[in-house]
């Protein structure tokens, strides 16, 4: 066997064996989720939710229609605002009561109409905040009738709000 010949069976080795490394690679990419997510027998159990509300300071002639409603991610809010200056604040409380550190990814403030008469404000928590295993986190949401407000309105309609919390990393 000449010289030459040696040299092209091992570029030929190190092609096969860059091909065998690559395929590994990318098997092992593949399942990257598999690797990482907590197994049922490891014990890791994510539960974060809306744990407690209730109505706080009303200014002016600000009313709840009923007392507001939750699920694990969602609070309504049934409001009554007839005045500039009308407002109600309501008293939130989240809950880690799972084993994993959580982060808010999202808040989405859904309204039926939206007017511009009406500001929505959540004090206390915001996206980006950390809510670690275990934790619990009271805020608060306030609703008001914008005291300049131009267009005169009586506002009657549910508030939703929606929390997005993800796995911290």
């Amino acid at each position: 066997m000449n010289k030459s010949q040696k040299q092209i069976k091992r570029i030929i080795a190190i092609v096969l064996v860059t091909i065998c490394l690559m395929i590994t690679g990318a098997i092992a990419l593949a399942h990257n989720n598999e690797i990482f997510k907590p197994k049922p027998g490891d014990g890791a159990r994510w539960k974060v939710e809306f744990t407690s509300i209730a109505e706080g300071e009303k200014t002016g002639n600000a009313t709840s229609r009923k007392l507001p409603e939750y699920t694990s991610t969602n609070v309504w809010f049934y409001v009554d605002l007839v005045m500039p200056g009308d407002s109600i604040t309501y008293d939130l409380q989240v809950s880690n009561l799972g084993n994993l550190d959580s982060v808010l990814n999202n808040i989405e403030i859904i309204t039926s109409p939206n007017k511009e008469a009406i500001k929505y404000e959540i004090i206390g928590i915001k996206e980006g905040d950390e809510l670690l295993a275990g934790e619990v986190k009271n805020f608060q949401v306030k609703v008001s009738y914008i005291l300049d407000a131009e267009e005169a309105v009586t506002f009657n309609k549910p508030i939703s709000i929606v929390f997005d919390f993800r796995q911290a990393q």
